[in-house]
Parts: structure tokens; sequence; C-alpha cells
């Protein structure tokens, strides 16, 4: 800002005057600035302390082994819901081959925090005899058409 230009001379002169007297002066625009530039490190210090360890997790996947929260849902063929997990933190699992059906161990590996699978399907095998069968093979849900929505909701550890 030239010293010389009309419209900012009464200012310097008021600013001069309030020198002479032993008051400061300040600069506002600077000071404004300073606040706006340590309130934005601020907030972002904070979105890292709150939302730091949710993202370090969602770079991790599911691999054998693991321990996670999943909230589900199991439909029936006709649409109808059979099981679901009873809370939003999810149920626990453990995945590996002997805990989960086939079918639900090849969905989820892989997967990680926050992800989300709405159509994982096992087809029905009303024969019995299908080889390659990823489903149930005892019980009520033996062999019959099963859809889930998956949603990994966290790691155990």
């Amino acid at each position: 800002m030239p010293k010389k230009n009309p419209k900012h001379q009464a200012r310097i002169e008021r600013q001069q005057v309030l020198t002479k007297r032993g008051k400061r002066v300040y600069n506002w625009r600077k000071i404004g600035g300073i606040l706006v530039v340590c309130g934005a490190i601020t907030g972002f210090v904070i979105l890292g302390i709150i939302y730091g360890p949710a993202i370090a997790a969602a770079g991790r996947t599911i691999k054998d082994g693991d321990g996670v929260f999943i909230y589900y849902k199991l439909y029936l063929g006709d649409g109808t819901i059979k099981d679901q997990s009873q809370s939003a933190t999810g149920t626990y699992f453990e995945i590996t081959h002997e805990s989960v059906i086939p079918g639900f161990y090849d969905a989820v590996i892989g997967m990680h925090v926050g992800q989300v699978k709405d159509n994982i399907i096992i087809e029905a095998c009303p024969s019995h005899n299908c080889p390659n069968y990823k489903g149930y093979t005892t019980g009520e849900l033996a062999y019959v058409y099963l859809k889930f929505y998956v949603k990994i909701v966290g790691f155990a550890d």
C-alpha cells in the first residue's frame, strides 16, 4: 500500500498520531489472517485425532484367521430376512474355513473396514450333490439359496 495514496492518507495519519501518543496500532487484517490459519491447523489436528484410527484401520484387509466385527443380514430366496446382526456394532466372527461357510469366507476375504457387499449370493443345490457348493450342508438352511448383506465394522484387535 503506497503512502501517497489519498484514500489511505487519513488512516495513516491517525496511526501516526496514535503511535506518537504511545498507543499500539494493530493491523487487524494480519491478525485476522493469523487467526484463520491457526484455526485451520487446530481443525486438522482435531480431525486427525478423531478419524486417524479409522483411516489407519481402513487400509487393513481381512485375512484368514482375523477376528472381525461384521454387520450382516441373511436373506432367503423369497427375500425374507432369516438372520441378522443384533447391534449396529456388528457380530464377532473369526474368519477361518472351519468357522464360516465357504461362500461367506470367500466373499469377506480381502474386504476392509467400512466396505459393504450387499449381494453375496450362494446358489441353491437341490440335488445335494453339487461338488462346488459353498453354503450350508446341514440344518434347516442346507443347500438353499442364500443372499448376504455384509458390512465390515472393525477388527477385534
